[in-house]
C-alpha cells in the first residue's frame, strides 16, 4: 500500500462525506446514543426503584403508579432506540451506495486505462471492493455502525463508571485496570490475524475465482467436454483447506484471549461483588446493593463491547485504507488540453515519431523505437504474429496506453496534450474480445436511453445487415442482449455480435475506425460478408485492421508487417506477395490451409 491512512483521516473522510450527504441523519445518532446508554440504565435503575419503594413500606396503589410511569418510560426510551437502530442503518447504507459506491464505480469506468489494466491495480481493486459490498456490517457501512456501537459503549462505560464511583473510587480503577489487561491479550491476538490477512486475501481470491468459474456459461462446455469437475473441485477443496487452516490458526489465538479474558473477569466482577457484600453490614440497603451488582455487571459488558468492537473497526479500515488508495491512483494524470481540438473532426493522420513501449516493471520493447505514418483517410492493415506489437500499437492509438517515449501526433497534434474523453469521441473501434452489454439492442447500438437520430440509427441497421435480425426477434430492438439482466434475453451468435457491433460503429460514425480481429470468430464466408461490409463503412474514413486472416488485406491501401516491435515489410499485397518475404509467405500458408488437402505451416 503506498499510503498509510490513520483512523483519524479515514473517519474525516467517512463522516464528511456522510455529513455532506445526509446532515439528518447526526441527529438521528445523538438522539440514538441519548438512548442507547439510558436504555440499559433503565434496566438497572427501575428494579431497584421498586425495591426501594418496598422498603420504604409505600402503599399499593403508589406502587401501582410507580411501576406504570416506569414501564411508560422504560417503553418509550426503547422504541426510540429500536426505531432510530433501524433508521440510521437503512440511511447508513444508502449513503453508501449514492456517495461511496458511485466514487468507487466512477472510478472504474475514468482510470486511465494503462493504470487500470496493470496488475498492481487488479490487487488493490480486490481489496477495495469489501468496503462496500462484502455485506452492510463490513466496510464503510460497518465502520459507522460500529463506531456508533463504540461511542455507545464508551459513554455508557462513563456513566457507569462514575455511579461505581459513588462507592469506592478505587473499585473504578480495579475494573479498569483487569479491563486493559484483557484488552491487551485481546489485541494480540488481532495483531496475528492483521499480519495473517494477506496470505489469506490470496487464497480468498483463489476460492472466489474457483466459484466464479463453476458460475460462468460460457466456460461450462469446456468444463463438461474436458470432464474439469473433480480437477476443479480438488483446488477448490484444497484451498479451502488451506483458508480453513489459517482461520483455524487465528481462532485458537483468539480462544486463548477469551480464556485470558474470562478469567479477568473472574478476578474484576469476584474483587467487586465481594466489597458490596462486605458492605452490606456497614448498613447498605438491599435496593443499593442490587443497584451496585447491576452496576458492575453492566460495567463488564461495556468493556467487552468496547474491546470486540474495537478489533472489528480496525479489521474493516484495512479494507477502507485500499478502497481510498484505488480512488487516488490515477489523481496524478492529467492532460494538458490542446486548443487545436477542431483539427480532430478532420479523416486523420497519424504519425508515430521515434514511439518506444514496454509494460510496466518488463525491460521488453513491445514497440521499438516506430516511425511511422498513416496518412488520411487510408485504410492500413497491420499484420505479424501473435505478441509482435500489433494490439499494443492500436492502444497506444486509442489514447489507452502512453508511449514511454517519443510522440504519437493526430493530425499534428500531440496526442498526450489531447483530453481522453476528446480523444474517445472521434474513435469508433471493433475489438475481437469485446462483448455486447447485457442491455437492449437498442442501447448496445446508440449507448444511450434514446436515439438522437433516427435516421443515422435505421441507416446503420440496414448497413450493418443487423436489421433482419431485430425483425426476426419478438421485442425487436427492445430485446436485452444476454441473460444476466432480463432472463427473457438472447444470445447471439458470433455473425450476429459482428454485426451488432459494426451497427455501433457505423451509428458512431467517427474519424477514425479500428477494427482489432473483428472475424476471429466466424467461419470464411461470413468473414468474406463482414469484410465486403467493413470496406463499405471505411469510405472518407482512416482505418485501421488487424488480422490474422489475411482475406482484409486486399482492399487496404497498405500492409505493415510486425515482427518484434518493428516494421518488418510494407507496402501493398501486391508488392509485398511479390517482395516475396514473410508477408508472401504467411498468405501462401493461409490459402494452402483454405485450399482441400493443404498442408499448415504449424509456425503460423
Amino acid at each position: 500500500m503506498k499510503r498509510k491512512y490513520s483512523w483519524l483521516d479515514n473517519y474525516r473522510y467517512i463522516f464528511g462525506n456522510y455529513f455532506k450527504a445526509d446532515k439528518l441523519l447526526f441527529l438521528y445518532w445523538f438522539i440514538y446514543l441519548i438512548a442507547s446508554v439510558l436504555a440499559p440504565l433503565s434496566n438497572v435503575l427501575f428494579p431497584v426503584i421498586v425495591i426501594q419503594a418496598l422498603e420504604n413500606h409505600v402503599s399499593l396503589v403508589n406502587l401501582l403508579i410507580i411501576c406504570l410511569v416506569i414501564f411508560t418510560v422504560r417503553g418509550v426510551i426503547l422504541y426510540i432506540y429500536q426505531y432510530l437502530n433501524e433508521v440510521n442503518l437503512k440511511k447508513i447504507v444508502n449513503v453508501r451506495k449514492s456517495v461511496f459506491d458511485k466514487l468507487f464505480i466512477e472510478q472504474c469506468y475514468d482510470m486511465d486505462y494503462q493504470i487500470y489494466e496493470n496488475s498492481h491495480t487488479k490487487e488493490v481493486l480486490e481489496k477495495a471492493s469489501p468496503a462496500l459490498w462484502r455485506s452492510i456490517y463490513n466496510g464503510i457501512p460497518g465502520v459507522v455502525f460500529y463506531t456508533i456501537i463504540l461511542i455507545e459503549n464508551v459513554l455508557g462505560l462513563i456513566v457507569y463508571s462514575i455511579l461505581i464511583g459513588t462507592l469506592n473510587p478505587w473499585i473504578v480503577l480495579l475494573l479498569i485496570g483487569l479491563s486493559l489487561v484483557r484488552f491487551v491479550s485481546f489485541n494480540h491476538a488481532k495483531e496475528y490475524e492483521k499480519k495473517n490477512a494477506e496470505s489469506k486475501s490470496k487464497i480468498s481470491v483463489y476460492i472466489s475465482y474457483l466459484q466464479k468459474q463453476a458460475q460462468e456459461i460460457q466456460g461450462g462446455k469446456d468444463v463438461r467436454i474436458y470432464q474439469l469437475q473433480r480437477w476443479l473441485m480438488s483446488l477448490f477443496k484444497e484451498k479451502n483447506r488451506e483458508y480453513c487452516k489459517s482461520e483455524a490458526s487465528e481462532r485458537s489465538r483468539y480462544l486463548i484471549s477469551d480464556f485470558a479474558g474470562l478469567f479477568l473477569d473472574f478476578i474484576r466482577d469476584g474483587v467487586a461483588y465481594a466489597y458490596i457484600l462486605m458492605n452490606m453490614g456497614s448498613g447498605m440497603t438491599i435496593s443499593a446493593m442490587v443497584f451496585y451488582i447491576n452496576m458492575v455487571g453492566g460495567f463488564g459488558r461495556w468493556v467487552t463491547t468496547i474491546v470486540n468492537t474495537f478489533s472489528v473497526i480496525s479489521r474493516e479500515m484495512m479494507s477502507i485504507n485500499w478502497y481510498r488508495e484505488f480512488l487516488e491512483l490515477d489523481k496524478d494524470k492529467t492532460y494538458e488540453i490542446s486548443q487545436d481540438i477542431e483539427s480532430l473532426k478532420q479523416p486523420w493522420q497519424i504519425e508515430f515519431k521515434d514511439v518506444c513501449f514496454a509494460y510496466a516493471g518488463s525491460q521488453k520493447m513491445i514497440l521499438n523505437h516506430l516511425n511511422l505514418v498513416i496518412h488520411e483517410k487510408e485504410k492500413i492493415a497491420i499484420v505479424g504474429l501473435n505478441g509482435a506489437g500489433k494490439t499494443t500499437l492500436i492502444k497506444l492509438i486509442c489514447g489507452l496506453y502512453h508511449p514511454n517515449s517519443g510522440k504519437i501526433l493526430i493530425n499534428g497534434v500531440d496526442i498526450e496534450t489531447i483530453d481522453r474523453d476528446v480523444l474517445f469521441s472521434h474513435i469508433a473501434a471493433v475489438f475481437q474480445d469485446t462483448q455486447p452489454l447485457s442491455l437492449s439492442i437498442k442501447e448496445n447500438i446508440v449507448l444511450r436511453r434514446e436515439v438522437n437520430d433516427s435516421e443515422k440509427y435505421q441507416k446503420s441497421l440496414i448497413d450493418s445487415g443487423f436489421l433482419s435480425i431485430v425483425h426476426s426477434l419478438p421485442k425487436g430492438e427492445s430485446t436485452a442482449i444476454g441473460k444476466e439482466v432480463d432472463a427473457q434475453g438472447v444470445l447471439l451468435s458470433g455473425g450476429e455480435t459482428q454485426k451488432l457491433l459494426c451497427a455501433r460503429a457505423l451509428y458512431k460514425d467517427s474519424e477514425l475506425l479500428i477494427l482489432d480481429e473483428p472475424t476471429a470468430a466466424l467461419d470464411a464466408l461470413a468473414e468474406s460478408e463482414m469484410y465486403e461490409k467493413y470496406y463499405q463503412m471505411t469510405q472518407n474514413k482512416t482505418s485501421i485492421f488487424i488480422s490474422h486472416r489475411l482475406a482484409s488485406t486486399k482492399f487496404c491501401d497498405r500492409i505493415i508487417y510486425f515482427e518484434d516491435g518493428i516494421i518488418s515489410e510494407m507496402g501493398s499485397h501486391d508488392e509485398l506477395i511479390a517482395l516475396g518475404g514473410k508477408y508472401a509467405h504467411l498468405f501462401d500458408v493461409q490459402g494452402h490451409y483454405y485450399r482441400e488437402g493443404g498442408d499448415v505451416d504449424e509456425k503460423y
